[in-house]
């Protein structure tokens, strides 16, 4: 069944859907005029194949677009989402930025290839397919949940004892009583069931039973996913879309050659390998196998050996039989190079704890095992029985006795390499049973911690006598200086506490501060003053001390995860040693490729540049293999699956090609392809050629059998959209996929053929809060569009931000873009209805002030949006091709009397409408490509153009830079206008107490020459202005303070002087120019009638300050005195009650 026809099945038994989460009511009928001209404009978009993006067919047109590929094609990427669900505002917003980059690019005259495809692979569609299927097994089908069945007998018990109730007590009908218990509540609270969650997203309940089918998965989401986006209007080939794993054999071939090369070109190994570990699964638990805890990796810890004394063992009532034994608490560190300097153990005082035997090797090459005795925690037992020390059976710790952390309060223990014979346990407040083993070692001379917390029990006897602590068992033991460390000395953990503050170890945030310096500095810039490694830099020495106590086997290794992980079955996961088959993303060799790619790549900010640094620092090996799971198998192993990072590293390259080998309506590839190709035929020799460029030898085409010209027209295709210009990615895909991406094809690939650019963006709030689908802050991109439209959704998330902090989808944004989007359209048409009244004044030559204005604004907008959309900058485009494009508009209308609704327009240049309505839909197309078509097309009508043409194939205008001077004139006499309204306030009579009427006159006085202490200020300023940063090399305070000639005048000097240098630095050596581009009065005489209407004066008169004034006009005389460059002043004449 292909796609349509299903969508068409599925939407006969999902009719509830649509509003089914109680989507807020208003009026409609403004979003149901843009859904009305969306649906015809797509149905326009389909007619024309206007996505469909195909090679250049003819032989010189395709060579000569070769050579000069940057400027011709542009690929787009988005990351694959993932089917177990429908699409949502999250995905939209990231790959909105993909959307507005291939429109855009459209428009700039390239072949701009956005493709899409459907990720399944992996455990989450397994597990909830599994989840669902063991719910049918054990409540029936449809299944009635323990829940369920004791709540209807609640309601029913409630139902009757509120009739009773009822019966006996009116009196408070506001009285509110819950048919529901506190502890029905509270125990079906917590449950999540499978069934519930389908039945939610709006899938019938006769269909939930199928989903226990994983692959259903990939029939039923993938197909609603295409609905949705078309409806969204994105600019995607769909004939390149496919879905992943081994249901689609084209895609499972493309992958198993992936491996395959991987592998003979040495990038997979395989060996037992730490990694976070799903015990319920029973494999490898990746970021996308996780529920929570993306991007925690395995955290490896040095366990040091404390070996309990024979005298404590032989005292022990159960302990005694492990007498002669070796039994050792393991104390957990992550700096066993201060091991030198221990003092005491600490433990927490109300922790559980227990006795584990453990079997781990002491030598891997030893056929003999032995058994030992760890004291630790619970949790720390169970990580560590999958990492070798299981007492026999892996995964399964061998408990021997429990005890609580009181018990082992002053306990005598043997500590390697430490200046005591015997140290002992001692309770400590911050010790957590969540990290680590819970056995601490202290080192109170580097750890301002241990220092505190041994400090406190010194100093409080109170303290000593709440645990029973002896005092030989605390006040012996004196902190031993073990590294010396530059500004803090041989007892840093003492100077930090003392630097902070710290009182107690109940100090927290001081304690944070003092440790975060001490360990910092300590590492880079610490010497080692004990052991065998003396005299070396702390960050040499310790890795040598790891070795030496691991060679002596006085410490083990001990790994979990770096923050609690749990995966898509619902466990709480451990780190695991196991055997795996393995990236090696840290051998040496390929980083550095995958460095030199990163250093030639476009990452818009420096921050994601820096984040991508990191990961390389950090990343090693990678397990790519899974024990069970949807996706390809291993080709030379196949017991295992490809797990879903690293199945979708470089299948950026498989859609060059898709639409041939599966094409459109054919997302599993099993219908017959346009070229006619079986999966089957797609032999490692037949994607070595394709993507490699490899020749076949004859018994390869033999094998493969496919002709030799269809190989070649993949191989065309391939090499005309390769490289990849542009993958758009949330910021959380820095530490996996984007990063494995990069050094997945420097390993395949030549570099010719490496990603130019990576483009990471936030996370997306709704109305400043998580979006969530239990607090109901959610909305499936389905729901937004019936509530919207889609160009008022795609309105909001451009404006929602671009960076890579976290950005902010506002509903009444996307509220009001249906408001301004339809106003936008109402003045288009009422302007394309009026056309033949307007004005046919020539735009260019216009006599008219405002004409040459608007016009230079139209020239200003395309220039700043294509800057805008060239840095992918789309808040800033629409910011500029939207808002204050329509303010300029505004302006435009108002001066024309063409701003109101149902205005008659004949004073509208008709060639300035027409220009201005063909740019506002080019520079909003990208964003809100709906809206531009539709204006695009009433524009073509209304001149007698082709109005079956789409915008779609026009072009990014040309147009003649700006005139400067015009703008500037313009905001000359808008901040004139503003400056006349301030003062034109209505004064009291001198005669009367009744206010006077607004003025009847006005004199705008315009300053003939800059005063001298402008002229002093600005040489002042040149002197030392460097033209090359746009920085003043000076103190400027300073500078004009010190200048005798502009003391009379410092007030009003120092607020010049600020204005031109913030302006200086905005616009360089220009700012420094007093001269004006404009004549004052020739702007103010031109408009004279427009500023005489705006302030409903009679008369207006424009005079120089160097005109001669008869002397009895002081209020002029002290106007001509007060005036400045750009800073007319102003007399005006009132009338009287």
């Amino acid at each position: 069944m292909g796609v349509s026809q299903f969508l068409k099945f599925c939407c006969a038994y999902r009719p509830q859907l649509k509003g089914k989460r109680g989507l807020v009511d208003m009026s409609t009928a403004r979003r149901d005029q843009l859904l009305e001209l969306q649906e015809k404009v797509q149905e326009k978009w389909n007619k024309l194949q206007i996505t469909v993006i195909d090679i250049p067919k003819e032989p010189d047109e395709y060579e000569r677009e070769m050579a000069n590929k940057e400027s011709c094609k542009f690929l787009v990427t988005f990351p694959y989402p993932y089917m177990n669900g429908f699409l949502h505002l999250g995905h939209a917003f990231s790959l909105s930025k993909a959307e507005f980059a291939a429109r855009y690019q459209h428009l700039c005259g390239k072949r701009s290839l956005f493709p899409f495809a459907f990720h399944c692979t992996g455990m989450p569609i397994q597990a909830c397919a599994d989840r669902l299927r063991k719910e049918i097994e054990g409540f029936g089908c449809p299944p009635l949940f323990p829940e369920d069945l004791q709540e209807q007998c609640e309601v029913t018990n409630s139902t009757n004892t509120e009739q009773q109730e009822q019966r006996v007590d009116k009196a408070d009908p506001t009285k509110f009583t819950s048919s529901k218990s506190k502890a029905t509540s509270k125990k079906t609270g917590n449950i999540v069931r499978q069934w519930k969650i389908l039945e939610s997203l709006g899938v019938p309940s006769d269909l939930v039973p199928k989903f226990a089918d994983p692959l259903y998965w990939l029939q039923y989401f993938p197909p609603y996913g295409i609905r949705d986006l078309k409806r969204f209007g994105v600019f995607v080939d769909w004939r390149r879309s496919f879905i992943t794993t081994e249901a689609n054999p084209f895609y499972d071939s493309f992958v198993r050659w992936q491996f395959w090369t991987l592998k003979e070109r040495g990038k997979i190994k395989f060996g037992k390998r730490y990694t976070v570990y799903s015990p319920l699964d029973r494999q490898a638990c990746a970021d996308h196998d996780r529920a929570s805890g993306e991007g925690a990796g395995p955290l490896e810890y040095i366990g040091i050996k404390l070996q309990l004394e024979e005298e404590i063992v032989e005292s022990h009532t159960v302990l005694k039989s492990l007498k002669g034994k070796p039994v050792f608490l393991i104390a957990a560190t992550l700096r066993p190079e201060t091991i030198y300097g221990v003092t005491n153990c600490w433990i927490a005082s109300n922790g559980i704890y227990g006795v584990y035997e453990v079997v781990y090797r002491k030598d891997d090459s030893a056929d003999q095992s032995e058994s030992e005795y760890f004291i630790m925690t619970p949790r720390a037992a169970r990580n560590m029985a999958f990492q070798g020390f299981d007492g026999g059976e892996f995964g399964q710790p061998k408990e021997i006795l429990q005890l609580k952390g009181e018990q082992l309060i002053g306990w005598s223990l043997k500590c390697p390499e430490c200046a005591f014979e015997k140290i002992y346990i001692l309770p400590m407040f911050n010790v957590s049973t969540q990290k680590g083993t819970g056995i601490v070692m202290s080192v109170p001379s580097d750890s301002p911690d241990d220092y505190r917390a041994l400090l406190d029990l010194k100093e409080k006897a109170g303290l000593r006598e709440k645990f029973h602590l002896k005092n030989e068992w605390v006040f012996p033991f004196e902190p031993v200086s073990v590294v010396d460390v530059p500004t803090f000395g041989d007892m840093s953990a003492k100077v930090a506490c003392e630097k902070f503050h710290v009182r107690s170890q109940n100090d927290v945030e001081a304690l944070k501060k003092a440790k975060d310096l001490v360990y910092l500095k300590g590492f880079y810039e610490g010497k080692l003053l004990k052991g065998p490694y003396a005299g070396e830099l702390v960050q040499e020495a310790k890795a040598k001390i790891k070795s030496y106590l691991l060679s002596q086997n006085k410490a083990i290794v001990y790994c979990e995860p770096e923050f609690p992980v749990i995966s898509r079955s619902g466990d709480e996961c451990v780190v695991a040693l196991v055997d795996q088959w393995y990236l090696d993303y840290g051998e040496c060799s390929w980083r550095e490729l995958a460095k030199k790619c990163l250093s030639r790549m476009n990452t818009f900010g420096t921050e994601t540049y820096r984040s991508f640094e990191f990961t390389f620092d950090w990343l090693h090996e990678w397990a790519c293999s899974r024990s069970f799971g949807l996706g390809t198998k291993l080709p030379w192993d196949p017991q295992y699956v490809i797990e879903s990072l690293s199945d979708s590293t470089i299948y950026m390259a498989y859609y060059t090609i898709a639409h041939l080998i599966q094409g459109e309506d054919n997302l599993d590839g099993k219908k017959p392809n346009p070229i006619g190709i079986e999966a089957d035929q797609m032999t490692p020799a037949v994607w070595n050629f394709i993507f490699l460029g490899e020749s076949l030898s004859e018994e390869q085409w033999r094998e493969c059998s496919i002709p030799k010209w269809k190989l070649e027209l993949l191989r065309k295709e391939f090499c005309f959209w390769y490289p990849m210009d542009l993958r758009v990615s949330g910021k959380d895909l820095i530490g996996n996929h984007l990063t494995f991406c990069i050094y997945n094809h420097v390993a395949l690939f030549q570099e010719e053929n490496w990603p130019r650019a990576f483009r990471a963006n936030g996370h997306m709030l709704i109305n400043s809060e998580k979006m969530s689908k239990s607090t109901g802050n959610f909305l499936t991109l389905e729901e937004a569009i019936d509530k919207y439209s889609s160009d008022a959704v795609r309105f909001a998330l451009a404006d929602a931000g671009d960076g890579v902090e976290d950005a902010n989808f506002q509903l009444k944004t996307a509220d009001d873009a249906v408001l301004k989007l339809t106003a936008l359209l109402t003045f288009v048409k009422e302007g394309c209805e009026q056309l033949q009244m307007m004005r046919t004044e020539a735009a260019e030559t216009s006599s008219r002030f405002e004409d040459r204005v608007f016009l230079s604004e139209i020239r200003r907008t395309v220039r700043l949006c294509k800057e805008k959309y060239d840095g992918m900058l789309y808040r800033e485009a629409l910011k500029i091709g939207f808002f204050e494009f329509q303010e300029a508009l505004g302006r435009y209308r108002k001066v024309v009397h063409a701003d109101k609704s149902k205005s008659v327009m004949n004073d509208v240049n008709r060639e300035l409408f027409v220009f201005y309505c063909r740019i506002q839909a080019v520079v909003l197309c990208p964003i809100c490509p709906h809206t531009s078509e539709v204006i695009w097309e009433w524009i073509a009508r209304a001149t007698q153009q082709n109005a079956e043409a789409s915008i779609l194939q026009s072009r990014w205008p040309v147009v003649e830079r700006e005139d400067e001077s015009i703008l500037a004139a313009s905001r000359y006499l808008e901040d004139t206008l503003h400056r006349m309204r301030l003062q034109m306030i209505p004064k009291k009579s001198k005669k009367s107490n009744h206010q006077s009427h607004c003025p009847k006159s006005a004199t705008i006085v315009v300053c003939s020459e800059p005063p001298f202490w402008q002229r002093k200020s600005v040489n002042l300023l040149r002197s030392v202005f460097n033209a090359n940063s746009n920085e003043f090399e000076a103190d400027i305070p300073k500078l004009i303070s010190s200048c005798e000639e502009l003391k009379d005048n410092m007030k009003k000097v120092m607020s010049f002087v600020g204005m031109i240098r913030d302006k200086a630095k905005e616009e360089g050596e220009s700012a420094l120019e007093l001269r004006l581009l404009f004549d004052e009065v020739d702007v103010l005489l031109q408009n004279r009638a427009y500023v005489m209407e705006e302030l409903s004066l009679k008369n207006l008169q424009v005079i120089k300050s160097c005109d001669r004034i008869e002397e009895t006009r002081k209020e002029l005389i002290s106007a001509a005195k007060e005036s400045l460059p750009s800073k007319p002043t102003f007399v005006f004449e009132y009338e009287e009650n």
